[in-house]
């Protein structure tokens, strides 16, 4: 027991050290028409632990029905698990999604508590956002771009408000005055949180539940 109490206080430290900890998120996604290509990567303990969810294409085969693939990844190379996983909006349960909505209204105060703590606690370290678009008439594509750019000085202010940010987020928009509509471009962004924002987040969410959803 005594050399439990001698321990006691290194145990504390090491726990407060690894709360302290920063958990770095990559998301990749690329979009061109009907294909899409999705990646999440993690990395926290100076990228000595990390891993990555990548979905590579999503289908639509039938109306209201989507194909997933995906597989998730560890470090650089080695797959640990591959999934197809079809998804139909008719095979919904609608009791289910009910009772989300419920616990959505339910919750409201504690969640939006939640979305500014967690707000706070972001680090924006990269965030960039290509759109190349165009319409059929040159004169909507442009009315497009000019809409976008308004939209994304607006964001800019947005972002910077809410989040911390390292550098600048960049927007850009490549209008293209081509003949047949074009909707596609890529987003990056890199953001950080510590592994104490999460403990403390998943704390006052299962509290929440424990006390029937009361705030």
């Amino acid at each position: 027991m005594e050399l439990l109490w001698q321990l006691l206080p290194g145990y504390i430290a090491l726990f407060l050290l690894v709360l302290l900890l920063p958990v770095r998120i990559n998301i990749f996604f690329v979009w061109d028409d009907k294909d899409e290509f999705m990646t999440i990567r993690v990395s926290t303990l100076f990228s000595l632990i990390r891993f990555a969810v990548e979905v590579p294409a999503v289908k639509q085969k039938k109306a209201l029905e989507f194909t997933l693939d995906a597989e998730l990844k560890a470090g650089q190379d080695e797959l640990i698990r591959q999934e197809r996983e079809t998804v139909s909006l008719l095979d919904l349960k609608w009791e289910k999604v009910r009772g989300l909505i419920v616990y959505l209204q339910e919750n409201s105060k504690m969640l939006r508590f939640l979305l500014r703590f967690f707000s706070r606690a972001v680090t924006v370290e990269k965030f960039f956002l290509l759109v190349r678009a165009g319409m059929s008439d040159a004169a909507q594509t442009g009315f497009l771009a000019g809409l976008y750019w308004i939209s994304s000085g607006w964001l800019k202010v947005k972002a910077k408000q809410w989040f911390s940010c390292k550098s600048e987020p960049v927007f850009v928009i490549n209008p293209d005055f081509c003949a047949q509509p074009v909707f596609a471009g890529k987003f990056d962004t890199v953001f950080s949180l510590r592994i104490g924002h999460f403990v403390i987040g998943g704390s006052l969410l299962l509290l929440t539940n424990f006390r029937g959803g009361s705030v």
